[in-house]
């Protein structure tokens, strides 16, 4: 995944610390049930090895995520696309949570 991209503000929004606030992982609805069935697969071919298992799904579905970065001077959302290009999408008002992907406290 990106190390880094540039808001067309000028903002340079980077992941090289963990747990960056502006930065979040999807998996576009179309892929769920391959990701399910990868976690499925893993674990019923590697029984009674949680950390086998987990390695493999792991490798079996980490491509099928997408990044989601927003940057926190001006609310927009920048969407890597199928193509592998970022899709810039502004807020429609100016109160727009700069957060919006930042987990909450208890899912961190």
């Amino acid at each position: 995944m990106a190390i880094g991209v540039e808001c067309p503000c000028g903002k340079s929004l980077s992941n090289v610390l963990d747990a960056v606030p502006f930065l979040a992982d999807f998996l576009p609805e179309q892929h769920a049930t391959a990701y399910c069935g990868a976690i499925e697969d893993a674990i019923r071919d590697h029984p009674g090895k949680p950390d086998v298992a987990a390695a493999f799904a792991l490798d079996a579905t980490v491509g099928l995520f997408r990044q989601m970065w927003q940057c926190p001077e001006r609310g927009r959302l920048l969407v890597l696309g199928a193509e592998g290009g970022y899709h810039a999408f502004v807020p429609e008002r100016p109160d727009t949570p700069r957060d919006l992907l930042a987990g909450t406290p208890q899912q961190i």
